[in-house]
């Protein structure tokens, strides 16, 4: 005894076309076409000059001039955030600085960028391999916050 779900002399053509004859093939076919004309509508923007072409980057990536900077990471170390050695970083000191930020920091006269970790008044620094444990900032250390990494500009 065979225990054929399907006939074996019905092919794949044969349930489309019957398919296709169903009402819900007509409904799908006609919602398409519905979602067809609102995209076309959606993105049917004509441009009327010149300036209407123009993209100012610097609007998009500095909110408050006076509290962003420039750099650029100096190593592969960041790889694990999605930063590579040359990438461009936009830091913004008036961002507020949460856990999990990754931020420019000067300890003990060094400037580092890191991911900081914050944990009931206690501030640790990530390290970039598994293999070392985090970094407790404690009142010795010369320790400052330059900035919050806001946006990393990374060459494809």
């Amino acid at each position: 005894m065979q225990n054929n779900i399907y006939a074996p002399e019905t092919t794949f053509l044969d349930y489309q076309e019957d398919f296709r004859s169903t009402r819900l093939y007509e409904e799908q076919k006609n919602e398409s076409r519905k979602d067809l004309e609102l995209s076309t509508v959606a993105f049917s923007t004509p441009i009327r000059n010149e300036s209407d072409l123009k993209l100012d980057i610097q609007s998009y990536l500095i909110k408050k001039p006076s509290s962003t900077f420039f750099m650029k990471a100096g190593d592969n170390d960041l790889r694990k955030w999605g930063i590579h050695k040359g990438d461009l970083l936009v830091v913004d000191r008036s961002l507020p600085i949460t856990d999990k930020s990754i931020v420019v920091v000067s300890l003990d006269g060094e400037l580092l960028i890191k991911k900081i970790l914050i944990s009931k008044h206690i501030t640790y620094l990530t390290p970039w391999n598994t293999r070392s444990t985090l970094y407790r900032i404690t009142p010795e250390n010369d320790f400052e916050i330059w900035g919050v990494v806001a946006y990393n500009i990374h060459e494809l």
